[in-house]
């Protein structure tokens, strides 16, 4: 789970005040229940990029998933299955196929779909 905006806030007043000299790393550390060692890595991160450089970042999708790392590799397959069994099918008919027949709910962008049929189909162009 991420922090709220409060919370970064708050390391961002933290770490103000170990630069101004009015709190220690330690005691920072202690108050966020971290590490010094983060306190230490935060503060590195705070002087280059600023509130951006203590903020999480959600993590990018894994090299080699079809569907970018949102669904299973079961679910990936049963998507090039259907597109390779129905290649007149696009990706809201595929999504619709997936829902109708195999009691699917999908939450992923049909052009997460458009992307999966494209890659199976070895084209090079994503739009």
């Amino acid at each position: 789970m991420y922090p709220s905006y409060d919370m970064i806030l708050l390391r961002q007043q933290l770490l103000e005040d170990i630069v101004a000299g009015r709190r220690k790393k330690n005691d920072v550390a202690d108050v966020l229940c971290v590490r010094r060692e983060t306190i230490s890595r935060w503060m590195a991160k705070y002087r280059f990029e600023g509130i951006d450089g203590i903020s999480p970042k959600k993590p990018g999708p894994k090299k080699g998933s079809l569907i970018a790392n949102k669904t299973s590799k079961t679910l990936e397959d049963l998507i090039c299955n259907l597109a390779r069994h129905n290649p007149y099918k696009g990706p809201v008919g595929l999504r619709d196929m997936l829902e109708e027949d195999h009691h699917i709910q999908l939450h992923i962008p049909v052009m997460v779909i458009s992307w999966a049929v494209r890659k199976l189909r070895g084209e090079k162009r994503i739009i």
